[in-house]
């Protein structure tokens, strides 16, 4: 599995800020809660080099769980990712080989009260 950050320039200093993390090339589990540590270095990726024809799903915000025993990790619930990938496809999660998971960072940070960003550590 690799953890990719992609960075986007922030408009009034022009430094680089994390906004989105991708979880590329990894098996899922739709049946427990898979979490990620953001002490676990991320690969600096951007746009133009991100392959776009991995099969991919959004993380919808209602999908994200806090980890009450490590403030440096947050989760994503596959059930509750599984029931949504089955109401908006009518397809069994299993069946379509999901292998790219794509969260917003202020999407996370909204959700779970807190920011990430000052977590993140990533290799050029």
């Amino acid at each position: 599995m690799r953890q990719i950050a992609f960075f986007e320039h922030e408009s009034e200093s022009g430094s680089l800020i994390p906004s989105w993390i991708v979880l590329d090339r990894i098996r899922l589990d739709w049946s427990n809660t898979l979490y990620i540590n953001l002490h676990t270095p991320f690969e600096l990726l951007t746009l133009e080099s991100f392959d776009v024809d991995i099969s991919s799903i959004s993380i919808p915000d209602f999908a994200y769980v806090r980890n009450p025993y490590e403030p440096a990790s947050f989760g994503i619930h596959m059930p509750t990712l599984a029931n949504f990938i089955e109401s908006q496809t009518y397809a069994n999660p299993n069946d379509l080989e999901i292998e790219r998971l794509v969260m917003r960072i202020s999407d996370i940070e909204d959700c779970l009260q807190y920011t990430i960003q000052n977590y993140l550590e990533w290799n050029n």
